[in-house]
């Protein structure tokens, strides 16, 4: 089958956990690397899962809104749970807000989505990545450390795979967006933020299940 089949068809699961999209993100430096820009079908699909992403997204963040709008409501007879809850939720809508901004700027710098050197720029040549890094990990310490049940541990381990992977993999940023095209680059941007608040779910939910009378 012609490589771009097979990038096409794997881009159309991008819904799967990241690590399959660093698969889908390497066999399209592969042909970049064999073409001087990529092609309008590979841009488009791209724009397809980050379309997908995104209404995934917005599905999630009312989701733990109204998790913690109810955990918050009983804050008086629950005061623990909710710093507990408090604790999760801030963090990972400071860190939703962040991946919001480093989109934003991403297309401002290039809005053909082609240019290898914005996200570049931003991740391996300045201290954003370093950022990144920080709120990842403040993310991921939060949700072990809010959950109650640990029994959910596994199901928590598999929301934070890739931001776990993050944590150990010194090369982590050339390895997701050194030479990267800047819509790939505002792929893995929306995949990270579904992972942060699929985290958060897990761990709200469990929070508002021993609230419960």
């Amino acid at each position: 089958m012609p490589l771009i089949k097979i990038l096409l068809a794997v881009i159309r699961n991008i819904m799967l956990p990241l690590n399959k999209l660093t698969l889908t993100l390497l066999i399209v430096f592969f042909c970049l690397t064999q073409c001087k820009s990529p092609s309008n079908e590979i841009i488009d699909a791209f724009k397809t899962a980050d379309s997908s992403l995104s209404q995934a997204r917005n599905y999630l963040i009312n989701s733990i809104n109204g998790i913690y709008l109810y955990i918050d409501s009983n804050r008086n007879t629950h005061l623990m749970y909710a710093l507990n809850a408090d604790s999760i939720y801030y963090t990972v809508k400071d860190i939703y807000n962040y991946l919001d901004s480093l989109r934003d700027v991403l297309k401002s710098k290039d809005e053909s989505g082609e240019n290898i050197d914005p996200a570049t720029n931003m991740f391996i040549k300045s201290a954003t990545g370093d950022t990144l890094f920080q709120k990842l990990s403040a993310v991921y310490n939060n949700a072990y450390s809010s959950l109650i049940d640990k029994s959910k541990k596994g199901e928590l381990d598999g929301a934070l795979a890739t931001i776990g992977d993050i944590q150990v993999d010194k090369n982590w940023k050339k390895k997701y967006f050194e030479m990267m095209p800047t819509f790939a680059a505002m792929t893995i941007l929306s995949s990270l933020q579904n992972d942060c608040i699929n985290a958060a779910t897990i761990t709200l939910r469990d929070i508002k299940e021993h609230m419960k009378p």
